[in-house]
């Protein structure tokens, strides 16, 4: 039996849990990256709503205000990531945007 090559892109069934020639959404063909799942129809992609921003999301801090539910940020947010990849934001006072809580 040939062994599987991590990062050409075919997974082995029984061996490989994910392969997508790449380094991003799957961590060394055994397991999918944090933030990561796999859609039957597009593949490995970031997991929105899950509090850890991967990939394409402007921000994920487990839909709560400021993230929208696509991993975008709402407009008058400012978001950043701490430590752990988790998104934390917050109103950003004098964008000429009136959001969450700011009076004007």
């Amino acid at each position: 039996m040939c062994n599987p090559i991590c990062g050409d892109g075919i997974v082995v069934d029984g061996i490989e849990v994910c392969d997508t020639g790449l380094v991003i959404g799957c961590l060394k063909c055994t397991d999918y990256d944090t933030g990561f799942f796999i859609d039957p129809t597009l593949g490995i992609i970031a997991q929105c709503g899950d509090g850890v921003k991967a990939y394409t999301e402007e921000c994920d801090n487990g839909l709560l205000e400021g993230c929208d539910l696509n991993c975008f940020k709402n407009p008058g947010y400012h978001c950043t990531e701490n430590s752990d990849g988790n998104s934390i934001c917050a109103t950003q006072c004098g964008d000429g945007i009136i959001s969450g809580n700011e009076a004007c």
